[in-house]
C-alpha cells in the first residue's frame, strides 16, 4: 500500500464528544449530572465506558447494578458490535456539540442488540469481522498466516488505543498479494436508515483494469428510481475522484471494512423530501412494534395507543388461546390488520380495503383520516436475506396540507406534497401485487349499507370493507 501514515493517523485519532445521562426509571434519589467522555471513533462503546458505567452505578438499585449496559439515543438502542464512529454517522450529523446518549442498566432489548456482556464476545466479533475482510481481499491467506499472538496485538491495539500496536500487524492486511497492485474485493459494509448494514462484492477495479473510484461506486449503486448522492465516512465527505482501493486502504475501520451510509435521492415525479416541520409527530421503529408507531403516526400522538392497549385487544380477540394469533408468539408485538381494525374503532374510526383495480384519484380526500399501508418487509442479516417473509404498516396523512409518508423505518417523516403528488405516490406502490391500501374514515363516513361516501364516484367505482383477515405487520 502507499503507507500515508498522516492520513492513518488523523483517522486513528478521530474522536466524539460523548454525554451520557441516566435512564430517570432507573435512578434511586436526585438525577445525577451527565457524565462527559471523549472517545475514539474506531472504539465500541463496551470498550470505553467501563467509568461511565461505574460513575452511574453508585445512583441505580443494588439489584441492577450486574445487569448488560446498553445506550440508546432519543430512544432508538445503539449496537455495541458497531464502531462509535458508525453509530454516530447514521444518527446525526452534528459534531459541533457532545452527543447525548442514555445509559440502562435493565431492560436490555434482546429483540433489538446483540448482548455482549464481556470484552472477549466483543473480542470474538471483531475477529470474525477482520477475518471475512481478508477473505474478500486476500481469500483469507494473510489472517491465516498470522500467529495468535498477532492477532492477540490487533485487539490490545484497538483496547489500548495504541496506534504503533496496531498498525504494525495490521499493515500486512492492506497490502496487496503476489503481483497485484489492489485487493481482490473492497470489504464494504452500506447501512440504510434503519441502521441495519448490507454487503456486496465490490471490485476496485472497472471492467477496462482501471483503478474504480467514489464516482464509479456512485453510479454502481444507482438504480432507475434513486441516485446515490454522496459517500460519507469519519465524517469526512468523500471526494468523487477518490481511488475505492486508496479508501480501503487508509479509511477503513480497524475490522478492516469501510462503513458507508447510504445517501439516495429519489428521482420520481412524486419525490419525497424529509419534513423539517416540527409539528409532525413520528414514531421510529423498535422491535415489532410498527402497528403501534403507524396508530400513533396516523393519529398524531404518542398517547393514542400503547403496547399494552393492543395487546389486551389481542386478548379481547382470542382470550382463552396459549399462543394469540393475532401478534408475536414472543409478545414482542407483530400485530396483524384485526388488532388494528379494533383498535381504530376505539378511536371511532374503520378501515376500508381499497380495490387496487381503481385509480387512487376516486378516493375523496376531504372525508378521510389518513391511510395505512400494508408492504412487504424482508429479514436481512448483513448481506443475506433470509428466507422470512414479513409484513409492515405504513401511516399516510395529511398535515396541515401537505401529505406525508410517516413510515416508522424512516429516519424522518418525509413530505409527499399535494393531493395529486400523493396520488401519484399511491399509484406508484399500489403496482406491486404485494401491497395493499386501507382507507381511515371516521366511522359515521362508512355505515352499514350505506354509499361509500370516501368515494368520489359510488356508481363507477367500488370498494369493499375489509373482511377479517390475519395479515401480519412486521418490522426487519
Amino acid at each position: 500500500m502507499a503507507y500515508d501514515r498522516e492520513v492513518l493517523r488523523m483517522i486513528w485519532e478521530g474522536q466524539i464528544a460523548l454525554s451520557f445521562q441516566a435512564d430517570p426509571d432507573e435512578i434511586v434519589g436526585l438525577q445525577p449530572e451527565n457524565f462527559y467522555l471523549m472517545a475514539s471513533r474506531l472504539s465500541y462503546l463496551p470498550l470505553v465506558t467501563d467509568k461511565v458505567k461505574k460513575y452511574f452505578s453508585r445512583f441505580i438499585a443494588a439489584d441492577q447494578q450486574d445487569g448488560v449496559v446498553w445506550f440508546d439515543y432519543n430512544g432508538i438502542p445503539l449496537k455495541l458490535h458497531y464502531p462509535i464512529g458508525i453509530l454516530h454517522d447514521l444518527q446525526t450529523d452534528n459534531d459541533s456539540q457532545p452527543w447525548c446518549l442514555t445509559i440502562h442498566f435493565s431492560k436490555f432489548p434482546e429483540d433489538v442488540l446483540v448482548k455482549f456482556d464481556s470484552k472477549d464476545l466483543l473480542e470474538s466479533y471483531f475477529m470474525s469481522c477482520l477475518k471475512e475482510a481478508d477473505v474478500l481481499k486476500h481469500r483469507g491467506q494473510v489472517i491465516s498466516s498470522m500467529q495468535k499472538k498477532e492477532h492477540n496485538q490487533l485487539w490490545i491495539g484497538i483496547v489500548n488505543d495504541k496506534f504503533d500496536q496496531f498498525w504494525a500487524v495490521n499493515r500486512r492486511l492492506m497490502e496487496p498479494t503476489g503481483d497485484l497492485d489492489t485487493f481482490r474485493h473492497v470489504p464494504v459494509r452500506f447501512y440504510s436508515e434503519d441502521t441495519n448494514y448490507m454487503q456486496k462484492l465490490i471490485s476496485p477495479l472497472l471492467e477496462s483494469g482501471t483503478k474504480k473510484t467514489v464516482r464509479d461506486l456512485l453510479n454502481e449503486l444507482s438504480t432507475s428510481n434513486r441516485k446515490a448522492i454522496g459517500i460519507r465516512t469519519h465524517g469526512i465527505n468523500i471526494h468523487e475522484d477518490t481511488h475505492l482501493q486508496w479508501m480501503s486502504e487508509h479509511l477503513s475501520y480497524p475490522d478492516n471494512f469501510l462503513h458507508l451510509p447510504n445517501k439516495f435521492k429519489i428521482k420520481e415525479v412524486f419525490r419525497k423530501m424529509p419534513s423539517a416541520n416540527p409539528k409532525v409527530y413520528h414514531e421510529r421503529q423498535t422491535r415489532q412494534l410498527c402497528a403501534l408507531h403507524t396508530l400513533n403516526n396516523l393519529f398524531q400522538s404518542r398517547q393514542a395507543f400503547t403496547k399494552e392497549q393492543l395487546d389486551q385487544i389481542c386478548t379481547n380477540l382470542n382470550p382463552n388461546v396459549w399462543l394469540n394469533p393475532h401478534r408475536s408468539m414472543l409478545g414482542l408485538g407483530n400485530y396483524d390488520i384485526n388488532v388494528i381494525m379494533q383498535a381504530l374503532q376505539l378511536r371511532n374510526c374503520e378501515a376500508a380495503w381499497f380495490d387496487k383495480r381503481k385509480d387512487p384519484e376516486c378516493i375523496d380526500l376531504s372525508v378521510i383520516v389518513g391511510f395505512i399501508l400494508n408492504v412487504p418487509s424482508d429479514y436481512k442479516f448483513g448481506f443475506i436475506t433470509l428466507p422470512l417473509h414479513k409484513r409492515h404498516w405504513i401511516a399516510v396523512r395529511a398535515i396541515e396540507g401537505k401529505y406525508y409518508n410517516l413510515d416508522s423505518k424512516l429516519h424522518m417523516p418525509e413530505c409527499i406534497g399535494t393531493e395529486q403528488q400523493l396520488f401519484a405516490y399511491l399509484r406508484q406502490q399500489l403496482q406491486a401485487n404485494d401491497r395493499e391500501l386501507f382507507v381511515i374514515i371516521e366511522s359515521s363516513a362508512n355505515e352499514t349499507d350505506a354509499p361509500k361516501k370516501w368515494l368520489k364516484d359510488t356508481n363507477k367505482s367500488s370498494s369493499s370493507d375489509l373482511p377479517s383477515t390475519t395479515m401480519n405487520g412486521h418490522v426487519s
